[in-house]
């Protein structure tokens, strides 16, 4: 509070502090390098692959995604999901898996240093939080993104600072049939994952690199410099 400058990666992170966007309180969305991007895969398998990156904590709502998955299982789609990270909520989410009977369709990956590689091989890419807990400016979602991958995610926090609801994703509450919903609309739409992934691609790629999020430093402090000088 004793600050003359805040800077945050997005609004909602100020807003979690009470303030706002004014000429002492900014925001600097986080950049991405563009050269971590790859090649789309040509897939045979007709199995739809879900793929969620992430910390196994209490900030993150994957037993939204297990239950949503419960869903669409049940419904008959050919898909399974694969959980990237590691933390404390790992055993009972392992355990809620096989309460659910979902324990032949989840794969829990645990922590992985190629992430990249590992996104590319989503079909469809899921984020979820807890409104209670909020959401910053995910670097997770972004990683989607650059890889071209659709994306279905909660509403909460500043990932609609990030995500374009309908374009390059289905932002949704946490209820878990709508969440699902969202799923089967890209599980049965191979054009419609294509059209959104690349949007989210080109919108990175206009909004959300590294070189313009040192841009933007490189601006702010040299306004300070300049105001201080005169």
């Amino acid at each position: 509070k004793n600050s003359k400058y805040v800077i945050s990666n997005s609004l909602a992170g100020l807003k979690s502090y009470n303030l706002v966007k004014s000429n002492h309180n900014l925001v600097i969305h986080n950049g991405i390098n563009m050269s971590r991007a790859l090649e789309s895969l040509e897939k045979e398998n007709k199995c739809i692959e879900l793929g969620v990156v992430g910390n196994l904590t209490e900030t993150r709502n994957h037993i939204l995604i297990l239950k949503s998955l419960l869903h669409l299982i049940r419904k008959k789609y050919n898909t399974k999901l694969t959980i990237v990270g590691d933390g404390p909520n790992k055993s009972s989410l392992i355990l809620l898996a096989k309460k659910l009977n979902l324990s032949e369709h989840i794969t829990f990956l645990g922590h992985a240093k190629n992430v990249d590689m590992i996104i590319q091989k989503f079909d469809i890419c899921l984020h979820a939080s807890y409104f209670a807990t909020g959401e910053g400016f995910s670097n997770t979602i972004m990683e989607y993104m650059l890889q071209s991958k659709p994306v279905v995610s909660t509403h909460f926090g500043g990932t609609k600072e990030l995500l374009t609801n309908e374009e390059g994703a289905f932002l949704v509450s946490d209820e878990e049939k709508e969440y699902s919903k969202a799923i089967e609309k890209l599980i049965v739409n191979r054009d419609l994952r294509r059209k959104m992934g690349k949007f989210n691609f080109e919108y990175i790629k206009s909004n959300l690199t590294i070189e313009k999020m040192v841009l933007k430093y490189d601006s702010f402090f040299n306004s300070v410099l300049s105001t201080n000088n005169d």
